[in-house]
């Protein structure tokens, strides 16, 4: 990822992103926290 914001798209068919700037495409896992939600992709470095 080249660092840009992602925007989540959440359909039926689950939750997906694309970065507009470097095309990267991503399936994030959304978790529900105490805090909100949580947004994540596997192998992502915090």
């Amino acid at each position: 990822m080249c660092s840009a914001d992602l925007p989540v798209r959440v359909t039926s068919s689950g939750p997906s992103a694309v970065c507009r700037r470097c095309g990267w495409l991503g399936r994030p896992l959304i978790t529900m926290t105490h805090r909100g939600l949580r947004v994540s992709y596997d192998g992502a470095q915090a």
